[in-house]
């Protein structure tokens, strides 16, 4: 039997800019309470980010390489490489969440305006990827958050 991802906690960073930043943890097998608005929308990007094409039979193109492309290991000729892939996957990401929401009756706040990509970076020292984005909803309100601690497992 496998475990839901359940996102259960947002903590409230310093604001950078326009954006508010938040730290985002989950926890695996919990039920969590249900969500609206700004942080639907974050649940519903961070769930696709680490969908790998092609393992959702309902929906078999959504997804990203992300996860993949993480759990490789890197060397450092092929770094721009794989950024350049995760920059494109992102890009990708935001397009896909727009067309499945195109059809469907949601309020700004849970609708996808743009997804910003603000840091894509290999660090050499510690071997791991940090790569952190912001979400806008077609409301204006913007979440800004590191998606690497879930490309690790913690």
């Amino acid at each position: 039997m496998s475990q839901d991802i359940s996102i259960i906690r947002y903590t409230e960073l310093p604001q950078k800019g326009a954006f508010r930043q938040q730290k985002v943890e989950f926890t695996l097998g919990k039920r969590s309470n249900k969500v609206t608005g700004i942080l639907k929308l974050v649940q519903t990007v961070v769930k696709l980010l680490l969908t790998t094409p092609g393992t959702d039979h309902f929906a078999p193109d959504t997804g990203t390489i992300i996860p993949g492309l993480v759990r490789r290991g890197v060397a450092k000729s092929s770094v721009q490489l794989v950024k350049m892939n995760i920059t494109v996957s992102i890009q990708d990401l935001e397009r896909q969440i727009q067309d499945l929401q195109a059809s469907q009756i949601l309020p700004d706040d849970e609708r996808l305006a743009s997804i910003e990509i603000r840091r894509v970076e290999f660090l050499d020292v510690s071997t791991e990827w940090i790569i952190e984005i912001s979400v806008l909803s077609e409301a204006g309100i913007g979440v800004a958050f590191d998606i690497s601690p879930f490309l690790k497992g913690k």
